[in-house]
Parts: structure tokens; sequence; C-alpha cells
């Protein structure tokens, strides 16, 4: 709870130091007087007397609690007033919002404009603070991001303790959802934000590539479009530099990566790879990672949507994001069509990490350049969007019966430990 007056070290003040939190050792001013200090008596263990007597006998205010620390992606909070009454302790709140916590320094402190709560019979005031996160974040576990003042002048939350919390990214809630509407030749037009998780790739010679947010720094693709006009022997690091990554709508600046993780089992069983960007980027309507799926959303026929700038009829690269909207297909038919085609041509990497997916009724299928997008199902339990799968094999434009996909249920442990592993801040 921070109310008016707090001034830098060696400042006088120029209201009474009634603080809950202030400078260490600040002192008094003569231009106090008894009637404003007795505003301000909210806090016992804050100086009730004037300033001047105060000042005369060599004392200064005591801070209860520090001012609270900002957290990450968090920069506003709230400060909560509780009122405990009764042994039940049944609570009153008074919320006093827009407190930029990033900005907040105690020697630079601004008035509320909210009046010092009104006392009550049988019952004391309660000072909490609140964290709340930013838009598009939200407060990773199930604390409420309250923290209270104890009796060892520390701010405790009664599941974190002294845990700062933590604000993640929101993810798989789109503001515009997918619809059916929009119908254009080679699928369905995509409106804005309603797949805000498709990155657009694009190598070293200006070849486009799908690629899938999955944190505010981490993306997801496939090993191949990584290597895409590199050499089998190149390493990450050199390629990394000659990547660039785009998001959101037209007209976004292109960000550069960082770091290329490869999967363990690539190239030979897994064709999949992580992307860390240099910065992490600021989500919103048209920037936001997807969950990844947290159980099987594979079964055979069930929809999922697949957006990308691939080749379209003319074999161009789309100047607009395009979805379609394709069914999950049997496995075996899958391994025997393409067993049967012989060993001619690229074959896709068949195994128990992917799955097939057939063509639309009315023939729509991805192309080159689709791959490394998501296969998306938004599940309605929760109307949440999750990633059941990486578009591995992009090269059967309508061609061919089976797109091929790496599931990311079998190698969500390897993202995880990845994303851990670099201290990034994700849900997933």
């Amino acid at each position: 709870m921070l109310l008016p007056g707090a001034g830098s070290a060696g400042a006088a003040f120029t209201r009474p130091c009634l603080l809950a939190w202030g400078p260490a050792g600040g002192r008094c001013s003569p231009g106090c007087n008894a009637a404003s200090s007795a505003r301000h008596s909210l806090f016992p263990r804050c100086c009730r007397a004037p300033c001047r007597r105060l000042e005369a006998a060599g004392k200064s205010c005591r801070a209860p609690c520090s001012a609270p620390r900002s957290m990450s992606s968090a920069r506003r909070a709230s400060v909560v007033l509780s009122l405990a009454t009764g042994p039940q302790s049944r609570m009153a709140a008074l919320l006093i919002t827009s407190l930029a916590w990033a900005a907040l320094d105690p020697a630079a402190a601004t008035p509320s404009s909210c009046a010092k709560p009104v006392e009550i019979k049988h019952g004391h005031v309660e000072h909490l603070i609140r964290y709340r996160c930013d838009p598009y974040y939200q407060l990773r576990g199930s604390a409420d991001g309250t923290y209270k003042c104890d009796e060892n002048d520390t701010w405790v939350n009664p599941e974190a303790g002294k845990e700062l919390p933590v604000c993640e990214p929101v993810c798989g809630k789109p503001a515009h959802p997918a619809t059916q509407m929009q119908r254009i030749i080679g699928g369905l037009l995509a409106g804005k934000g309603s797949f805000p998780w498709q990155g657009r790739l694009v190598t070293r010679h200006n070849l486009t590539a799908g690629a899938t947010l999955i944190s505010d720094q981490w993306l997801l693709t496939t090993g191949r479009n990584v290597y895409m006009n590199h050499s089998e022997d190149a390493e990450p690091a050199e390629i990394a530099p000659t990547l660039r990554l785009f998001l959101g709508g037209k007209g976004q600046p292109a960000w550069r990566v960082e770091r290329i993780v490869l999967h363990p089992g690539y190239p030979a069983a897994v064709d999949l790879a992580l992307l860390k960007l240099q910065e992490k980027v600021p989500l919103g309507e048209e920037v936001m990672p997807i969950c990844l799926a947290r159980k099987d959303y594979l079964q055979p026929g069930r929809v999922g949507y697949i957006t990308g700038w691939g080749r379209g009829a003319t074999f161009a690269f789309s100047e607009l994001l395009k979805y379609v909207m394709l069914p999950v297909a049997e496995g075996e038919k899958c391994r025997a069509y393409y067993a049967a085609r012989g060993p001619h041509g690229v074959l896709p990497i068949l195994n128990e990490h992917t799955f097939c997916v057939g063509m639309s009724e009315l023939r729509e299928d991805t192309c080159y350049g689709d791959a490394g997008g998501a296969f998306a199902v938004q599940d309605p339990e929760d109307d949440t969007w999750y990633a059941a799968g990486i578009l591995s094999h992009d090269r059967t434009c309508s061609a061919s019966k089976y797109g091929v996909y790496v599931s990311l249920e079998h190698v969500r442990d390897w993202v995880q430990q990845t994303l851990a592993g670099d201290g990034a801040d994700s849900q997933q």
C-alpha cells in the first residue's frame, strides 16, 4: 500500500512519515503538522505523532514492508486493502488499480486518489498487494497473485511464499477463431488474428516455409526447413543468422533467429527443430502461441486446421495466409500407400512419431512451403486451440493422398526440457 509523501533519502518530507514503505532512515521535516499526521493513521507501526515531535526526538518512520518487486510481463499491479472483521475474518476489499510496479520507485511515489479506509468496530485494516498480468499473459499456477505483509515485514503468498509470481503467455485463444466462410481457390482465406501462432520462415534464398509459435520466443518447424539451401554438414549455428521469421500481419518487422535446436532423432526419425528468437515477441491479437496438445486428438476422421503461405495451383507462393481443414487418416492405409509407390521421389518419414492426414472433400491440400505449420485442433471442453502435430511432408499438392506430420504428443517432453533448460517462461 503506497501512501503520499515518500521522498528520497536525505530529502525533506512534505507530508508526514506515515508510509507503509519508504526510505530507511527517512526524517520528517518541520513542515508537517498534527492535523496532516492524524489523517494517515492507517498502519499501526507507522509514525502517528506529528513530524515536528519525531524530528525533535531524533526518530524516523519504520517501513513495515519494502515496495513489491516488479515481475516479468506484469508491469501493472493492483493494491488491495482488506478489512477483516469478526472471528470469521469476513473480508471487504477496496481495490486501488493501475499502479505501475515496473516504474515504481519509493523515492518517486505519486499520491493515491483513494482516501484512507473508514475505521470499523471490532476489526482492523490489513494491507495486501495483488499482482496482475498484462493482456495476453496469465499468472502461472493456481496462486491468485495476492501477497500479505507478514509478521516478519515480508510480502508472502499462501501458496507461493516469498517467490514472485510469473506471468506466462496465454496460448490457444485467438481473438477471431477460424470459420468456414470466405472460400477461395486452394483453401480458405484466414481472417485477422485467426491463427496468430503461424510464423513465416524465410531462408537466405527467399524461399518460404512455415513455423509455429509455442511461446513468446520459441517456434517449432521442421529440420528440413532449417537445412533448406544448406548442405547436410552445415552446423545449426551457421544457419541461424541466415533465417528471418515474420509474425502477425503485413508490414511487421523480421525477427532474427538466435539458436536452432534439432531433435535428437533428426534426420532419420523425427523431422523437427526448435527455433529461439533473439528477442521475445510482443503478444497481441495477431501474435499468440498455440498450446501443445496434452491428450490424443489424432483419432481417424478428426478434422484439424493447417495454415501456411505455401505454393498454390500456379505453384507461386501465396501472398495471403490460407488454411484448409483436413481429416486424420488411418495409419495403415497411409503406410501401404507410400510403400506401393516404391523408392521414387522424396518419401516421407513414417514411424511411431508421425501420423497421416488426408485431403478434404474438395481435394484441398497442403503444398511446398507449408511444412512447419501446426495441425491445429480446437478442444470444445476448454475452448482452446492445441497443436497436435507439425507438417513435415508438404510435397503432396493434391497429387498424393496423404500428408505426413510429426506427432507432438511424442516429442512434448523434449520440447518442455529444451525450453526449461533455457529458462523460458512457458506453460507448455
